[in-house]
């Protein structure tokens, strides 16, 4: 029976590891092509060939070069098989064949075990479940971006290092731990907790942060963080994905290169040309975002056909509380933004021209004698007036 057991944990530590350099043989050899003329049709749409191409257009074919595959997959499938052994065969690297940290978990510590192995088998439950947290989330990271055509080389480097940086965070805590007569007090809660950890690493890490404060911090003397979540539509996963890429804060987004976001990121041309716009408009409106949406602008696009008369300017300034002054200043910086320019060419070629809308000016004009409650005002008149175009 050992012998059976022994095989099967070996059975389950290749399944475990194959994984992760199965998924690239099968984005290499089966799915790479669809992204490739998926992406060509794009740069085909937006006038820029292969031979004529300005420098800013990254090329797919250097970005997925299968030589690139070779030592992120090695390095993500090392750190996988480790986790795996610790997880499958910990116990009987330590002389306890009988027993599973997956199955007992925390009720290893009521086992009699051999002196010196609690805390041991302790340790490598942590390990064991932080571990099986970060490759729960990377198989589901892995499964999406194969289906959505986006499993470039650096994906198992980030893979690697999550599963590595997700046991570190989840021993400090359990070092946070408190200790009852030499052992853990709560043995269930901890298991969890290095669990959950596991998965979400970076919220763990926050959470030691706010624990080991030394330093109290100036707040005031920091630039706005301008996060991503202020964005609409950027969730978790996409928070991660353009993380990936270099896109951190809002301000990041809005000054990325638009065709390397297409090409390196599996987010269609509409929604990234939206995350842009809003970034865009979160920049120069950044504490006063959520006037500027009850007012039915949300991206920058919004807001430069709401400046083409003045009328719309002045009847926005007073929805919104903005001076007109700021919204002069910020008119005349995008008349001249040549990025402005791009972006509005991109969304003529590959979306397609804004349906004329049935609103008249008779229409506008009786919105505005309408008398609505102050509450009311912003989205009445955000939607009836504020997107109206000449």
């Amino acid at each position: 029976m050992e012998i059976v057991n022994t095989v099967l944990g070996w059975v389950g530590v290749a399944l475990l590891t194959s994984f992760i350099p199965l998924t690239a043989y099968s984005f290499y050899c089966y799915r790479r092509d669809q992204k490739c003329e998926e992406y060509n049709r794009i740069i085909e749409a937006l006038g820029y060939h292969t031979k004529n191409a300005p420098a800013y257009v990254p090329s797919i074919n250097k970005e997925f070069e299968r030589k690139d595959y070779y030592l992120p997959v090695a390095f993500a499938s090392v750190i996988t098989f480790l986790g795996a052994m610790v997880l499958i065969q910990g116990p009987s690297l330590v002389g306890e064949q009988t027993l599973s940290l997956l199955l007992e978990g925390p009720t290893i510590t009521s086992h009699k075990l051999s002196e010196g192995n609690t805390a041991k088998l302790v340790g490598m439950l942590v390990i064991a479940l932080s571990f099986t947290g970060a490759y729960i989330w990377s198989a589901q990271s892995l499964y999406r971006r194969l289906s959505t055509l986006d499993l470039p080389p650096s994906t198992y480097y980030g893979i690697g290092v999550r599963m590595l940086f997700s046991v570190f965070v989840s021993l400090m805590i359990y070092y946070l731990f408190p200790l009852e007569n030499g052992a853990i007090k709560h043995p269930a809660i901890l298991a969890v907790t290095v669990f959950i950890s596991g998965m979400f690493p970076e919220r763990a890490l926050r959470y030691l942060q706010e624990k080991a404060r030394i330093h109290p911090t100036n707040d005031q003397a920091k630039a706005h963080p301008l996060p991503l979540a202020m964005i609409q539509g950027v969730q978790l996963f996409e928070r991660v994905r353009l993380a990936e890429i270099g896109i951190d804060n809002a301000q990041n987004l809005a000054k990325a290169n638009f065709i390397e976001v297409l090409l390196r990121t599996p987010f269609n041309p509409r929604e990234v040309i939206d995350w842009i716009g809003q970034a865009r408009l979160y920049l120069f409106f950044t504490d006063e975002i959520a006037e500027m949406r009850k007012a039915g602008v949300r991206t920058i696009f919004d807001f430069k056909k709401m400046a083409r008369t003045r009328a719309h300017l002045d009847e926005l300034a007073k929805l919104t509380g903005i001076s007109i002054e700021k919204l002069d200043s910020v008119t005349a910086v995008l008349d001249n933004d040549p990025d402005i320019a791009r972006l509005e060419h991109a969304i003529a070629v590959l979306l397609g021209p804004t349906p004329p809308t049935k609103t008249t000016a008779h229409n506008s004009k009786a919105v505005t004698k309408t008398k609505v409650k102050p509450k009311q005002r912003a989205s009445a008149r955000g939607k009836e007036s504020l997107l109206e175009t000449d």
